[in-house]
């Protein structure tokens, strides 16, 4: 019985305890702020507001170094979709980048040049909405959509290509020259602005309702 009466009391003792914990802790006096001043402390903390139009958005994404048009898209598109870009001519960006299916290859571990799996049993990941990652690839590596447009291009397990066979292969098109030309100017084809044009192209690849 006085083991029962003892639990009892220590039990009630805890109950009691929590609740008037609150009564016996100092009242922290929390600062408030107009809304002036919270909209200053969100953009000194680097937050925006939602954008309200598609041009809002893109400008959002945009690349200081590689700004968009229209002309720089639709070269990209047309690249990013271009099996010619890989050494054996039968992988492009869009074929581990399935946009009509979440953007990723649907696959455990994603298959490039001659069936090579990747060595790090990795998959290709979304390329949806990737123009708002802070850094791209499954380890970070790289800061931008130019640096990752380099990768899978010139990886011997993923396209397999070198970029002067990269400029090669873009300058046997007469199409693709006078693109570059109107974008990028007199001699454009090199690897720097077929990057550039990718991603360009990716950082319209958005989700949004």
């Amino acid at each position: 019985m006085k083991t029962f009466f003892g639990a009892l009391f220590i039990t009630l003792a805890i109950i009691s305890t929590i609740i008037l914990l609150p009564t016996m802790l100092p009242k922290t006096q929390y600062p408030t702020y107009t809304d002036d001043e919270l909209r200053k402390i969100a953009l000194k903390e680097g937050l925006y507001a939602v954008p309200q139009t598609d041009q809002e958005l893109l400008e959002l994404v945009d690349n200081p170094n590689n700004l968009m048009s229209t002309q720089k898209i639709v070269l990209g598109k047309k690249l990013f979709n271009d099996k010619n870009l890989s050494y054996d001519r039968d992988l492009s960006c869009a074929s581990c980048h399935i946009l009509k299916d979440g953007g990723d290859d649907n696959i455990p571990t994603a298959i490039g040049h001659n069936k090579q799996k990747n060595p790090s049993h990795l998959n290709s990941p979304t390329v949806l909405n990737s123009a708002i990652a802070t850094r791209l690839f499954w380890d970070g590596s790289a800061k931008d959509l130019e640096a990752q447009a380099a990768g899978p291009i010139q990886a011997h397990f993923e396209m397999n290509m070198k970029p002067q066979h990269i400029v090669q292969r873009v300058n046997q098109n007469d199409q693709y020259k006078e693109m570059f030309k109107q974008i990028f100017g007199q001699n454009a084809v090199t690897f720097e602005n077929v990057k550039k044009a990718i991603a360009s192209y990716e950082r319209t690849l958005l989700t949004y309702g």
